[in-house]
């Protein structure tokens, strides 16, 4: 792991590019530093055996958009990423990707050629003030994501309940989805759009929890950023009498004998 607090990120790098950065091995942490235009890319161009890149903290001044391009890359975490964008530009060997709590009002990514992008975790505290995410055009150049993990940290729902006919293309072989501390009173049924878009899930967990630890509590914070009013989001089935015929097993973390949890267990009919 690196870090910096100084703000001689350029410095620290480029003294590490003369230390042969590559020897630093398959994976890089790089922690609280404010990159140059060029920094990242040299980065990337010197560890041309990097696997796995962790960003924490992180940032190239308002507004940057950062690019990844490299060959071997399999794995990269965004934690905190005061960027505008990240560019997913040409990772061949991408697998596996994080985006922990963006900054960003639109949306946070984009997926350029990433054949084996597999498995995709995005962590965000919502507000009224953000864009919500449409999966269909998020999604669009990754048809190939199996392992969905949405965390919705006890606040706002930040993606929109779509039609199997835009999301079925992008959601085919989703086997795997986690839809992680969902607010609680939400209405829990607009989770179905994503099983009428999934036809090869074989798993959903969802976690129902307004975890105190992690939720924003001051009246005042809470009312200048977004955070008091949740939107509720309200879902009804695109097809009548929808059974999925491949989902087996079926989580529910939070689960109360109450209307709002009969009326969504109801809605899931198997064959």
């Amino acid at each position: 792991m690196i870090s910096s607090s100084t703000g001689s990120t350029s410095m620290i790098l480029s003294v590490l590019v003369r230390m042969h950065l590559p020897a630093l091995g398959a994976s890089i942490w790089l922690r609280n530093m404010k990159f140059g235009e060029l920094d990242i890319p040299n980065i990337l161009s010197t560890c041309k055996l990097l696997e796995s890149l962790r960003l924490t903290h992180c940032d190239s001044g308002i507004h940057s958009v950062l690019q990844v391009e490299h060959a071997r890359l399999i794995e990269l975490e965004v934690d905190n990423g005061k960027f505008e964008r990240v560019e997913l530009t040409c990772l061949p060997k991408l697998q596996q990707v994080t985006y922990n709590n963006w900054f960003s009002y639109e949306d946070p990514m984009y997926f350029g050629f990433v054949p084996q992008l597999s498995k995709l975790s995005l962590i965000k505290t919502g507000s009224r003030f953000q864009k919500t995410l449409e999966l269909s055009q998020f999604l669009v150049n990754v048809p190939s994501i199996s392992d969905l993990h949405l965390d919705f940290r006890s606040e706002n729902i930040w993606v929109i309940p779509e039609s199997p006919e835009l999301l079925t293309p992008v959601l085919g072989k989703l086997q795997l989805v986690n839809l992680d501390h969902l607010p609680e009173g939400c209405d829990l049924p607009w989770t179905m759009f994503i099983l009428e878009a999934a036809h090869s899930l074989k798993e959903l967990c969802i976690t129902v929890w307004d975890h105190c630890c992690i939720m924003f509590t001051g009246t005042e914070f809470r009312k200048e950023n977004g955070l008091c009013d949740k939107a509720d989001l309200k879902w009804k089935p695109y097809t009548a009498g929808f059974k999925h015929k491949n989902l087996v097993k079926l989580t529910i973390y939070g689960f109360q004998p109450d209307d709002n949890f009969v009326r969504h267990v109801r809605h899931y009919k198997f064959i």
